[in-house]
């Protein structure tokens, strides 16, 4: 994994898939010991059908990249995915996300950084990676190029990376956003930063969100609800789908189109408003 200069996100993903998900099933198996009746197995387990597809490509990548080193011959066995239920993620409608937005103001900080999730599409790493350097007010936009990510698997240590996919993206501020940097005290490098002048951390920021979505009433989440919201309003708003790819920095236009059950709303609210001017006639 590490050979492959995999994210230390994506590192420890792969480490519980293998931990949670193989090991119960393969046991002390050598890979030439792996038969269709184990592949079986895995697709019998209770678990979510994206957890158990999740499972199976680290198991035919791990069997896969074994084969290309001579460690087993290559055979035959079949990895094929179990059927997947249409994801629809969870977001914030308009008037819900007004309501999160006002219970936030009461902390500086907590309203910047669900301004950033909802308003501009950052993820957690994102979000409390922000540094004052790419904030170009002038500009009125981001550069979104630094994630914050554990420096391994194991690790307590909090470090810099690249976003996901290895690629920095700009992004236009809204008005409200734009006011809500403008608002915070520039006491380090980073927007999000604590007492000590140090970046503030996942913990604080899934605490503070979790304050500001019970004052207002909302379902609770993670910061990533932020991020589905702001893709989700976009959709709602007629924006297209290449579009809201680039802003959201998805590597795959697959990604972005778990939206675009959205677009149904969207062609409804258009002939309705077409009725509507009909009417006036």
């Amino acid at each position: 994994m590490r050979a492959n200069r995999l994210s230390s996100t994506t590192e420890r993903e792969y480490v519980l898939t293998i931990k949670n998900h193989l090991v119960p099933v393969l046991g002390p198996l050598r890979l030439d010991e792996i038969d269709p009746s184990h592949v079986h197995k895995i697709k019998q387990r209770r678990l979510a059908a994206s957890t158990i597809n999740k499972t199976l490509r680290q198991l035919a990548a791990i069997v896969h990249a074994a084969e290309r080193w001579g460690v087993i011959q290559k055979g035959s066995l079949s990895f094929k995915r179990v059927k997947q239920p249409a994801r629809h993620p969870k977001f914030y409608d308009f008037e819900q996300y007004r309501q999160l937005t006002a219970a936030a103001r009461g902390n500086a900080e907590a309203y910047a950084a669900v301004r950033l999730g909802g308003d501009a599409g950052l993820r957690r790493g994102e979000i409390l990676g922000l540094r004052w350097a790419n904030v170009h007010f002038a500009r009125h936009k981001l550069l979104v190029c630094d994630n914050l990510v554990r420096s391994a698997s194991d690790s307590p240590t909090w470090i810099m990376r690249a976003p996901k996919g290895g690629r920095p993206r700009w992004l236009p501020m809204t008005e409200p956003l734009e006011k809500a940097l403008r608002a915070l005290e520039h006491r380090g490098e980073h927007v999000l930063t604590g007492t000590e002048g140090r970046h503030l951390t996942p913990s604080w920021l899934t605490k503070r969100l979790a304050v500001a979505q019970r004052l207002a009433g909302v379902a609770r989440g993670g910061t990533h609800i932020l991020r589905h919201t702001f893709c989700s309003h976009l959709v709602l708003r007629g924006v297209h789908v290449r579009t809201i790819q680039k802003l959201a920095g998805h590597a795959k236009l697959s990604t972005t189109e778990i939206y675009m059950h959205l677009v149904a709303e969207v062609e409804e609210d258009a002939i309705r408003r077409l009725r509507e001017d009909e009417c006036d006639e």
